[in-house]
């Protein structure tokens, strides 16, 4: 075989670029620092223009980072919950329920129901804004860094039948598997009996009547 077969070459590490922007765009992005490495030179020009100390300078690179880290987080938790539509109390259409408790409603959204481990119940008729509610306290709840998931009452039925129909062909698999297992065992048990010698009526009697059980 020929020996002028070119060998992969070994990726290079980073910070070895000659230009400092390029050494700059590689350790953020080796760093995983995707939100600095598209604004970090958004921020030189502001550090330049408003005369930054360097302290301020990275106080502001971080920041802008964290938050962007932090959103970014908010939509994959609003993602995993499962909502139908994103909904928020700020979207709330406060002059159609006439009768609603506004400030009591208000109040769910500080989440110390949360820390209480206490449940927030909405009853009302159709049409009020239940599930609204529902959906942006949800919302709101992954706003602040918590997982949630969202489930109507029609789901959670479903599920539980789903989960219950599950159970039950489990249940019904391995109560068959052990059916089966004991049928083999049985034949085997025939096999060893029916082909052992006998030497008296009574071994013969017992190797028929295992042979007929199975």
């Amino acid at each position: 075989m020929s020996d002028n077969k070119e060998k992969p070459r070994k990726p290079r590490a980073p910070g070895q670029n000659s230009d400092v922007h390029a050494r700059l765009q590689e350790h953020l992005e080796f760093l995983g620092l995707t939100k600095l490495a598209e604004s970090y030179r958004d921020h030189l020009a502001q550090a330049a223009k408003g005369n930054q100390n360097h302290l301020d300078f990275l106080d502001a690179m971080l920041t802008d980072e964290a938050n962007s880290r932090f959103d970014r987080r908010v939509r994959r938790r609003i993602a995993r919950a499962g909502f139908p539509v994103v909904k928020t109390i700020e979207t709330f259409d406060w002059t159609h329920p006439s009768k609603i408790d506004r400030q009591r409603i208000l109040a769910l959204f500080d989440l110390d129901i949360l820390a209480k481990k206490r449940n927030a119940l909405l009853v009302g008729p159709t049409g009020l804004g239940k599930t609204h509610l529902g959906i942006a306290l949800g919302v709101a709840a992954c706003q602040k860094g918590h997982n949630v998931l969202f489930r109507t009452a029609m789901d959670i039925v479903n599920e539980l039948q789903a989960a219950q129909s599950d159970a039950t062909s489990s249940r019904s698999s391995a109560t068959s598997a052990v059916r089966t297992c004991s049928s083999s065992t049985s034949s085997a048990t025939c096999r060893s009996t029916s082909t052992a010698p006998t030497s008296s009526s009574r071994s013969s009697r017992s190797a028929t009547s295992a042979a007929r059980s199975c």
